[in-house]
Formats: structure tokens, sequence, C-alpha cells
């Protein structure tokens, strides 16, 4: 079959999507390209909900703005509104946030006036701007790395910080160490050399339940022995588009997929920074010694003691509370149609051009089956081609020319099948990208360049382009544009034939498979109103020789900074230089891989909590929470070193909050109220237990921004845990030591 031009299942959710498509044809080159990539799948002209959402990325003061939008002059011009109305919306729209500020002054207040021993103000001040941040954080009103880059330039106006402290952390090891990853796990992600594995692993669940308790387990291990932060930023592509494939959102796995790997970290002195800072700062203490007068021994395992029961107690309860507490992503306009059964499914967002422009649009595409495929042999619905969102399986034409026009989902593929789908760009990518699919076209496969260097490209036909009337076999589209063509989408029209006869009209949305420079070369080219690249289409690639060569410098990274002989920092660069020097890695994906909202957060948050130190505002609140816990004997001090630690490492990273904590830990050791080991144990724990804001810990961060995750997301999801693990973590710490 030479092309992809089929009928997209005249009622299903796909049809009535493609069909919903902006009728009227401009007038204008730049309309058409306009019109067709901003039509909107429900014919309402927009994707704006009513909560502020556009698709799933939420617009920051949506609320406020409509509030002061909503009234209107006489004439229907500018809205003419006083400014105690202003002032009584805002307080009316961010009532929760104004509640919460009050309560925590007045928590402060008691603080200062019954527990804490007097404080600079620059503590003070720290604290006030700290809790209006964690508000503004709640109410989403700006984004995350916008609202701490205005707290910590905050602190810098008034001097409560130094630029040096300020600049600290984009100039630290934490920033530099992420973005260097970042280019080691593209350098995976394009080789897919971790795909088989984590395919094996996880396999091919069929209930949230088991796909989560795949997840969890399978990244706790791994980060019991690896460090937790590349042993997470590696995974969490791997698991999303398993997700996608599985039918799972994965807005419902990368939060339980982060926090399992912060818990698998505290099972061995290996697994995280802290832990062996822990045992650096107990080894420089000479007077530290065990009950039989011997210097302290750390094993890379006895913290598994608790470590692991601990990490139990965690994915146990995050099995149970996420079918509660976390909700999957909102649906977008459209709908998806399941194979065989008619049943429809929310819309995940769409590609990059649908993404970007709010555009929803059906292509009907062929792929072929290739000898060997992984999903030779599996029914449809076990090959993950049921459950993919946006996605319908219109029918199946067996190589000897048999049709199978209702497909059942236990039908079982064979190789030389053609698929036909209907979907959006978003679900053609990821079905482009599944190994052992291909093309269905020949042109194709006649592209001269290599299959991990293509792309997909939308085009849309202009207006008064020269394409127009005319057949692409006539045009000699793949030898003129060096591309070929995958789907057609025509304003919800059937286009009817393959795609080498199909003719042209003004306002077609051409999908493409092409070079990596097309878009550069044709993007003021006059036969199109548009082109637009689509997000991350480039194929990876799939041969054993740069799979075996990634997987080898990412062992050699890990055993490298596992054993102390260089800095993570060091070896991740290292490793991120032998990416690029084997081919693994282009020079392109490289500097495209690095996600800067993700790198100021991290920096502006280590900025920040270097204000609590210096300031005397982190010592002053742990020492407090012991103070409280003290009189309850040991197992209470154990609870306050746990409480504390948790609390801290919950404003500052958890290296500065087990360094604060560690002295205070140590003068309770020396006054002979807490056993050693439990004590020091119980710190190491506490200290991975950061899962209640998405500035906590340095992949929070990240999950926070790939998950699309709010405040108030890590906030119920993630106090619970951390109780959960709080309660049975001194109860251990004082049974096995």
């Amino acid at each position: 079959m030479d092309g992809a031009a089929v009928p997209p299942a005249g009622g299903g959710a796909a049809g009535a999507a493609n069909s919903a498509a902006v009728a009227g044809r401009p007038s204008t080159d730049s309309e058409v390209g306009f019109t067709a990539f901003h039509s909107s799948g429900d014919g309402s002209g927009g994707d704006v909900g009513g909560d502020g959402l556009v698709g799933d990325v939420p617009t920051y003061g949506a609320t406020h703005d409509r509030g002061l939008d909503s009234g209107g002059g006489a004439d229907g011009g500018v809205p003419v509104v006083s400014v105690a109305v202003v002032v009584g919306r805002l307080v009316r729209a961010h009532a929760l946030m104004l509640v919460g500020l009050a309560a925590y002054a007045g928590g402060l207040a008691l603080l200062g006036t019954l527990v804490f021993e007097p404080l600079p103000w620059q503590a003070w001040f720290s604290f006030a701007v700290l809790g209006v941040m964690f508000a503004a954080l709640v109410a989403a009103v700006l984004p995350t790395q916008v609202i701490l880059l205005l707290a910590l330039v905050t602190l810098l106006a008034f001097q409560v910080v130094t630029p040096k402290d300020a600049l600290s952390g984009f100039a630290g090891n934490g920033v530099g160490t992420i973005a260097v990853l970042f280019v080691v796990v593209e350098g995976i992600t394009r080789t897919s050399t971790l795909a088989p594995v984590v395919a094996v692993l996880l396999g091919k669940p069929r209930s949230l339940f088991v796909a989560q308790a795949r997840v969890m387990g399978v990244v706790s291990s791994v980060s019991a022995f690896l460090y937790d932060t590349p042993t997470i930023l590696m995974l969490l592509p791997l698991v999303e588009s398993w997700a996608r494939r599985a039918g799972v959102d994965p807005r419902l796995l990368l939060m339980p997929l982060n926090n399992a790997g912060l818990l698998g970290g505290a099972m061995t002195l290996l697994g995280t920074s802290a832990n062996l800072v822990v045992v650096d700062l107990a080894r420089a203490v000479t007077d530290l010694v065990d009950e039989n007068g011997e210097p302290l021994k750390f094993r890379v395992f006895d913290v598994g003691k608790v470590g692991a029961p601990v990490a139990v107690v965690g994915i146990l309860y995050m099995l149970i509370a996420s079918r509660f507490l976390l909700r999957p992503r909102r649906s977008t306009a459209g709908t998806c149609v399941g194979v065989g059964d008619g049943a429809t499914d929310g819309d995940e967002e769409s590609g990059a051009a649908s993404a970007a422009l709010g555009a929803v649009r059906a292509y009907t595409c062929a792929l072929r089956v290739q000898p060997g495929a992984p999903i030779v042999g599996d029914t449809v619905v076990s090959a993950g081609l049921r459950r993919l969102r946006g996605l319908f399986l219109i029918e199946i034409e067996r190589e000897n020319g048999e049709v199978l026009p209702a497909v059942d989902p236990e039908t079982r593929i064979a190789a030389g099948d053609t698929l036909i789908f209907s979907g959006d760009v978003d679900t053609v990518r990821e079905l482009y990208q599944l190994p052992g699919l291909e093309p269905a076209t020949a042109h194709s496969r006649k592209i001269g360049t290599a299959h991990h260097r293509r792309r997909l490209v939308e085009v849309v036909i202009s207006l008064h382009s020269t394409l127009v009337g005319r057949g692409v076999r006539e045009i000699g589209f793949r030898s003129l544009f060096r591309a070929a063509i995958i789907a057609v989408h025509r304003r919800g029209e059937y286009v009817d034939g393959r795609t080498g006869d199909v003719v042209l009209a003004a306002g077609d949305c051409l999908l493409l498979e092409t070079d990596a420079g097309f878009a550069e070369r044709h993007r003021n080219d006059a036969r199109f109103g548009a082109v637009l690249e689509v997000r991350r289409s480039q194929p990876v690639r799939r041969d054993v020789g740069h799979q075996l060569i990634a997987g080898v410098i990412v062992v050699a990274m890990v055993g490298v900074a596992a054993s102390g002989v260089a800095p993570l920092f060091t070896a991740a660069a290292v490793a991120a230089v032998a990416m690029l020097a084997t081919g693994c890695l282009s020079l392109e994906n490289a500097s495209s891989c690095f996600n800067l909202p993700v790198l100021i957060t991290v920096g502006a948050s280590v900025g920040l909590s270097t204000s609590l130190e210096t300031t005397g505002a982190a010592a002053a609140l742990a020492a407090a929470i012991l103070g409280l816990f003290s009189r309850l004997g040991e197992l209470g001090i154990l609870y306050g070193i746990a409480a504390s630690t948790v609390i801290v490492s919950s404003m500052v990273t958890n290296v500065a909050a087990v360094s604060l904590l560690f002295p205070v830990v140590q003068s309770l050791i020396a006054k002979g109220g807490v056993s050693i080991y439990p004590a020091i144990y119980v710190l190491m724990v506490g200290g991975s237990l950061s899962f209640a804001t998405p500035i906590a810990y340095n992949t929070n961060v990240i999950v926070n921004e790939r998950g699309g995750y709010r405040f108030v997301d890590w906030v119920k999801f993630g106090v619970p845990l951390q109780l959960a693990c709080v309660a049975v973590l001194p109860p251990l710490a004082l049974a096995v030591y």
C-alpha cells in the first residue's frame, strides 16, 4: 500500500474531530496557515477552559484576569473598575492564599515568643519571604522559576544574602550536574539503550496498580545502588513513553516514580549524596564512638535495615493513596476511540504544533509492520495500540490482501500487516517511533537520510501556492522537497486515493517525513503558509553497537561517581563528552536537551536555602522542633530528628538539612539522650524524605515540570507520605540498632 489517505472511520470520534475543522476558506496565504494551525477541535475557536487552562497549560493569574475583565464601560470599551472593586476581587480570588499567610505569620509569632532564641531581623525577613513564596506557588500566580527568582531578588535587594550567596546555586555543582546529566540522559534516550530493559522489567500491565507497582519497584531497586538523581532522570522519558503506550496517564506514574527513587536512595550509602555527607561528618568527629568505644563503622547496606522497610511503607502508601490524591491530566478538546469497541476517552495534549497553537487535526496514516518487530504475534491490546489516546485503528490490511475493517482488540498482528490509523499529531509521532513500524508509503524508504536523523514536519499549502491543483506524483514531491508525505488533513474532508494520487488544495495540512533541515529551508517558502517541525519526532537509534557504547559510558559514569574516584559532576561531564565523541548523540540534540526553567529553579532554590542557613533561621527551627520532642525520651528525640530533618529539607536541600542538623544531633548524643547509630541513621533516612514541595529536591523540580503538577499536588500527596515514613522510622531504628 503506497499511502496513508484512507477514510477516518466515518462515525468515530476521530472523524468527528476531523470534521469539526474551520469551514471557511481564508483570503490570504497567511490566513491559510493561521487557520489550519489554529482550528479548534470543538469548533469553538479556542481551547480556553473555564478554569484558566489552555489545553493542559495553566494560564497564570487566569482567575484574576477574568475578574478584572468582566466589567465593561458603557460604550463597550475599556472597563471602569474602582480600586475597591479590584481589591475585593483580588481578595476573593486568593482568599485561601491570604488565610494561609495569616496562619503562617501567627505560627511564626508564637514560635518567636515561646520557643525561638532571639534571632536577627534577617532571619525573620527570610521566613517572611519564604512564606509569601510558598503562598504564590500554591496559587500558581506565576511560573515556579519566576516566583523563586523574585524571592531571591527580594532577599538580595534587602542585603539578606550577598551576591555571592545568591549566585551560589547557579555556580555550584547542583545546576552543573543536572545540566550535564541532561546531555547523558539524552544520549541514553537517543540510542534507546535502556528501552529493552525497561520494556522487560515493566512488561504490559493490565491495571494502574500493577503499572505503579512495577515502576516503583524498578526505580527504588536501581536507585539503591546508583545515585538517585541520574537514575530518575534516565527512567523519566522511558516511563513516559511506556505509560502512553500502556494507556496510563504519565501524571499517575511520574510523582510515584520520583518518590520511590528517593526512598530507594535511602537504602544504601551509595543512593544519595546526603548519606555520604552524614558519614563524612560523623567520621570527622573524633569523640564519636560506638558503645564499645570503637570508631564508628558505616557499611554500605547498614542504613538499608531501616531504609528498606521505610521504602516498603512508602510504596504501599503511594499504591493506595495515588488513586485518591493524584488526578489524571485534564482532557483537551477532541476525543479518541478505542479499537473495535467504540469507547471514547480524553485526548492527550497534542504534538508540538498542536500544543503550541491549540490545533486538533486528525491525520490518517498507514504504517507497515516490519519482520521481527516486537509487536509481531501480539494482540492489538497487548501491543499497546488500543490505549493510545487520540488514536483510532481503522483497519488492518494483511500482506495477502485481506482487509479487516472492524478490528477486534484480540486480533493478532503479523509481519507485513499495514495498520491504518487516524489520530492527532502526538499519537502519530508515538506510532512513528515504535520499533518495528515504518511508514507504508514507498517514498519513505527512498529518502536519502538515515532513519535516526529524520523528522516529522507539518506544512500547510498556501492559497496562492504553485502546488495547488497539482497531483503529488505530477509534482515529484519526494524529489523536489526531499520529503515523503505520511498523511494528509483537509479540514475534515476525506482525501480519496493514495498519497501519490492526491491533488493538493489550498489549506491542506501535510505531515511529512524529512531531514532535519527541512523546516529551516522552507520556513519562508511561498508555497507553504506554515511550516512547523513536530517536537521530539526524531526516531531513536536502534543499532546494537551504539546501545552497547552508551551503556558502557553510563555504567562507567556511575561506577566512578559511586566509588568516590571523582565527583558526579566530573563523571557526568566526561560521559557527556563521550556520548558526543562516539556518535551516540549529535550536537543538535545535545544543544536542545537543556530545560532552562528547571535549571533556574534549582539554582534559585539553593540561593534561597542559603539565606535560611546564614541567618540562623533553619538552625533555630530545627533546634525548636528537637526541643519539643526531647521531653519524650529517646524515642521522642528520634521522632524530633526525623521531623526536623523532613521539615528543614522541604525548605533547603537535603545535603544542607543534614549538615545543619548534625551538630544538634551530635550534642544530643554527647548528652546521652540518644544512641549513636539510631540517631545517625534516622538523620540519613529523614534527609531523603523530600516529598512535600516541588523544590525540595533536584528531581522534584524536573518531575514537576514534565508532569505538569501543581504545588498543592506535592503537598497533598507528599505530606501524608512523609508522615507515614516518619511514623515507622524511629521505632525501626531503635529496634534494629
